[in-house]
């Protein structure tokens, strides 16, 4: 056993030693994550902080669709401006869609609520389906949903295009009991020009979810 041992140990040996140094494999570049898909000029065309929109993304993974709407002031808080609360709103559309969709956010000073939905063609409004997944950290907030809600509109699936992404804000009128019962007119607080396209499921500057 011990010769046997010493001779395997010797052609380990050789081999360690005779062996050329392996190189290695160049990692691949990622590309940069795409960031500011819409971006608005702060001030214009209000001052009013909680509906001034500064930038907007959108992201996706395999599952999931994640909006965001940046303002420069605290979109949860009540205000003089704005005494029966804001909207926040989010329309964009997938490839080959039937019509666009959205993601909103409604504040009130007696409650609040984040939802989905699609623009109704025969009605001419935007008809909310059901409700989001709603984080605000800071002055930015975060509203997700499982992209397959959207399936009857359009394909949104990773590798597709999502295209007219625009951003709006506006002044609420009425009194909120929720999303269906809000009788309101809402107020143009302001509108960012639309942004760029996005691929689904490439990389972001948002991650899915909202931040953790």
């Amino acid at each position: 056993m011990t010769i046997r041992t010493a001779a395997v140990a010797a052609v380990v040996a050789t081999i360690a030693v005779g062996a050329p140094a392996a190189s290695a494999a160049p990692k691949k570049k990622l590309p940069p994550p795409v960031c500011n898909l819409v971006v608005d000029d702060k001030g214009e065309p209000t001052s009013d902080g909680p509906l001034d929109i500064l930038s907007a993304d959108i992201a996706t993974d395999s599952k999931k669709l994640t909006g965001v709407i940046r303002v420069a002031g605290d979109p949860d808080a009540a205000g003089p401006t704005s005494p029966t609360g804001r909207i926040y709103h989010l329309s964009f559309s997938g490839a080959s869609p039937s019509t666009n969709v959205f993601l909103s956010f409604i504040y009130a000073p007696t409650g609040q609520a984040a939802t989905y939905g699609f623009f109704n063609k025969t009605t001419m409004v935007n008809e909310g389906v059901g409700a989001a997944t709603l984080k605000i950290v800071g002055n930015d907030i975060y509203m997700t949903v499982p992209h397959s809600v959207y399936s009857a509109y359009g394909k949104f699936k990773p590798g597709n295009k999502i295209t007219g992404l625009t951003a709006s804000t506006g002044r609420m009128a009425g009194v909120f009991v929720s999303t269906d019962a809000y009788a309101y007119n809402p107020v143009t607080g302001d509108n960012a020009p639309e942004g760029k396209a996005y691929t689904s499921g490439a990389r972001s500057c948002v991650r899915v979810g909202g931040p953790a």
